[in-house]
């Protein structure tokens, strides 16, 4: 998926994009930016889509969040 730009990937506009956009990022300030970015395709999303990704993010991304100190 590394093949697909993020313009292509934001065009597609469904679950699948964002989560190959999220695995784009090289670092946590990236993370973010894609995630800031990514606003406008879950808007799209249908909602199952978008349970499916808020439960990705809740499992796969949240438990590896930098922790503030």
């Amino acid at each position: 998926m590394h093949d697909y730009s993020d313009r292509e990937l934001m065009r597609i506009a469904n679950l699948m994009a964002a989560v190959f956009m999220l695995d784009k990022s090289r670092d946590w300030q990236q993370v973010f930016k894609t995630l800031r970015r990514l606003l406008r395709v879950t808007r799209k999303m249908t909602s199952n889509d978008f349970q499916c990704f808020k439960s990705f993010l809740r499992r796969i991304i949240a438990p590896y969040l930098p922790v503030e100190k």
